[in-house]
C-alpha cells in the first residue's frame, strides 16, 4: 500500500466525503444558486410565451446543466438525465462549431436538429453557455428561433452581470 493510500484510509468517511465535495466543486463548471435564481424566470417566460416550446435548457461550456424548464412532469427529469441531456446539447453545439470553422464558414450561432418527435434548437448564449429548446413537430420554427435569440441575448447579459 502506498503512502497516499494509507493516508486516505486514515480519513473518516465524513472527511473523505468533504474532500470529494471540494474536489468536484473545484472541477465542475456547474451553476451557482444565484445564476439559477436569475435565469429561471427567463426560461419560464420563454416557454410560456411560445406554446411550441416543450422544454428549455441552459447548459454551460462543460456540458453541465445550469437550469431547465419543461411542460412535462418534473419527475422524469432526474439529475442524471439532465446531465446526459446537457452534455449532448453542448456536444452537438461544439461539434457543429468545430465543423463550421473547419469549413471556413465562421462561428455557429444556432443549431437545428429535426427529428420525428420535433425539433432541438440550440443557440449560443454568451461565450460559455448554450440555450436549447425542444419544440413540437409542427412548431413555427421561425418564431421559436426568434424567441431563442431574444432570450439568449437577455440571459447572456444577466450571466455577464453576475460574473463581474
Amino acid at each position: 500500500m502506498s503512502m497516499a493510500e494509507e493516508e486516505l484510509h486514515e480519513l473518516s468517511p465524513e472527511e473523505l466525503e468533504a474532500l470529494r465535495a471540494v474536489f468536484f466543486k473545484e472541477i465542475s463548471a456547474g451553476p451557482t444558486e444565484e445564476l439559477q435564481l436569475v435565469v429561471h424566470p427567463h426560461l419560464e417566460k420563454l416557454m410560456n410565451e411560445n406554446p411550441d416550446i416543450m422544454a428549455c435548457f441552459l447548459v454551460d461550456s462543460a456540458g453541465m446543466p445550469v437550469d431547465h424548464v419543461t411542460r412535462e412532469e418534473k419527475s422524469i427529469f432526474t439529475e442524471e438525465f439532465l446531465v446526459v441531456v446537457s452534455a449532448n446539447i453542448w456536444g452537438l453545439f461544439a461539434a457543429s462549431e468545430r465543423e463550421s470553422i473547419g469549413l471556413n464558414l465562421g462561428h455557429v450561432r444556432q443549431v437545428i436538429a429535426r427529428t420525428s418527435e420535433g425539433f432541438l434548437c440550440i443557440t449560443k448564449c454568451g461565450e460559455s453557455h448554450a440555450l436549447a429548446a425542444i419544440a413540437r413537430p409542427r412548431a413555427r420554427l421561425g418564431v421559436v428561433l426568434r424567441d431563442l435569440g431574444v432570450y439568449s441575448d437577455l440571459i447572456a447579459k444577466k450571466i455577464s452581470e453576475i460574473s463581474q
